[in-house]
């Protein structure tokens, strides 16, 4: 009888060992990603009023389970027993975070969606963060960015991307070569200036464009007029000059359309959902 109490205890205690490893395997995020927001982290912190306490926005971010930190989402990779947590997406909207932006975040390979608005970031914008392969959402607006918008990007993922009122000068469209899942595009209110750039042709699936309140010059390229998707554009408080392609009249598509505060000449079919002058 004793040897038996033995072995249902033996029994008893593997069961919960591996409950436990399993546990900590489901639950515990990933080490990759946890040495990439930690990086992150040092970013932040290295802002000089921060004087190393963590800002208000990521206090619980002390802890060596990321997946329990405030703004991180993280899922089960891959599914199966044999899973572990992955982080997946950063909400960290209106955090009050301060800093710069490090590389480390390409260290979060499953991530999905990067969400820093509204916050007082600056420096300029890591290239390596525009080559994330499962990106799809990235929002880097109302913050202080400055610099390059990154031209050479690889986010054949991304859908949503948006660096709207931050300080950005020098533009590249290349960004539609390898991102041609991109619907939502917003870069206005930066410091963009010189012709209206060309090469939004090549983001197919765009549906939004929004580039007011820049310094944009000279005439609209008539590759702009090719996005058979469009719905919404928004190009008001610029320095657009020339003529305005009658095409605008009969899209289709083009729910939208503000050109305020420009110096464009032509007719167009003035309906309610148009606003240009």
């Amino acid at each position: 009888m004793m040897v038996l109490d033995i072995c249902r205890s033996l029994i008893f205690l593997i069961f919960c060992f591996l409950a436990h490893v399993l546990s900590a395997q489901i639950t515990s995020c990933n080490s990759n990603d946890l040495r990439a927001l930690t990086d992150f982290q040092y970013g932040l912190n290295s802002d000089p009023d921060s004087q190393g306490i963590l800002m208000p926005g990521i206090k619980s971010w002390n802890t060596s389970d990321c997946c329990i930190w405030d703004g991180v989402v993280c899922e089960s990779w891959p599914a199966g027993l044999n899973s572990s947590m992955r982080v997946v997406a950063l909400e960290l909207s209106g955090k009050d975070l301060r800093g710069r932006l490090r590389e480390s975040l390409v260290g979060l390979g499953k991530l999905r969606s990067l969400n820093i608005s509204n916050n007082i970031l600056s420096g300029s914008l890591p290239a390596k963060m525009f080559k994330m392969k499962n990106m799809e959402v990235l929002d880097l607006s109302n913050n202080q960015f400055t610099g390059v918008f990154p031209g050479k990007c690889d986010l054949p993922s991304l859908q949503f991307l948006d660096v709207s009122q931050n300080y950005l000068s020098i533009m590249d469209t290349s960004i539609c070569i390898n991102s041609t899942s991109l619907r939502h595009l917003d870069l206005s209110m930066n410091n963009f200036s010189g012709n209206f750039p060309t090469g939004f042709d090549k983001c197919t699936s765009l549906t939004h464009l929004i580039l007011n309140s820049n310094k944009f010059s000279g005439i609209l390229p008539d590759d702009l007029f090719q996005l058979q998707n469009l719905q919404w554009l928004q190009l008001q408080d610029n320095s657009l000059s020339g003529s305005l392609p009658f095409c605008l009249s009969n899209s289709p598509t083009i729910q939208y359309l503000n050109m305020k505060n420009n110096s464009l000449t032509g007719l167009i079919n003035l309906l309610s959902k148009f606003e240009i002058s």
